[in-house]
């Protein structure tokens, strides 16, 4: 658990539900600010970003095992893809950054929208084909894609159709990765 207080997030508590003892962890930030996402990945390692720091913590040490620096604030949303890849799309910037577990490489992608007003990349999807999908608002909604291949980046909402809310994406039972809009609708990304 994250514990924040008015002057941000300073430590994490570790509780093991099996004895109710508890472990209070400091963490080191750059920076007063709180988390926004978190994500347990398939590898059982806890991840995390805020602070313009992204964090992986191994539950089996109790300890920090990656701290890395990013160039944005803080996740508004994380995922995790098929090859284990950690992604996380930061506000207020809409930039987009993966962490390879096994290279232990952090790479900033870029802005994946450029706006002059704060973004929230609220959801963020991955398919089969190795694109990156993001749903942003608040001020106008997007929805974006990025390949991790090529890194082509793609918009899809058209400035047309573009409105006050957020864009949201997800991935389907079909594999697929569907994404949504105020304005613009429900489509299949590709």
């Amino acid at each position: 658990v994250w514990l924040s207080d008015q002057r941000a997030c300073a430590s994490m508590l570790v509780i093991d539900a099996a004895t109710g003892e508890t472990q209070q962890i400091p963490v080191e930030r750059s920076s007063a600010d709180s988390p926004f996402a978190v994500l347990f990945s398939s590898r059982n390692l806890w991840y995390s970003q805020f602070a313009s720091r992204f964090y992986e913590f191994a539950p089996a040490t109790l300890s920090f095992s990656f701290v890395g620096d990013t160039p944005s604030r803080c996740a508004m949303s994380m995922t995790e893809d098929a090859s284990g890849t950690i992604w996380a799309a930061l506000y207020p910037g809409s930039h987009l950054v993966s962490f390879s577990p096994e290279t232990r490489e952090l790479v900033n992608h870029g802005a994946l929208n450029e706006e002059t007003w704060p973004q929230y990349p609220r959801s963020l999807a991955t398919d089969d084909q190795g694109w990156v999908y993001t749903g942003i608002g608040n001020t106008t909604c997007q929805v974006a894609g990025f390949n991790a291949a090529t890194s082509e980046v793609r918009r899809y909402v058209a400035e047309e159709n573009r409105v006050q809310g957020g864009g949201r994406v997800f991935v389907g039972t079909d594999g697929k990765v569907y994404g949504h809009a105020p304005g613009w609708g429900w489509h299949v990304l590709a």
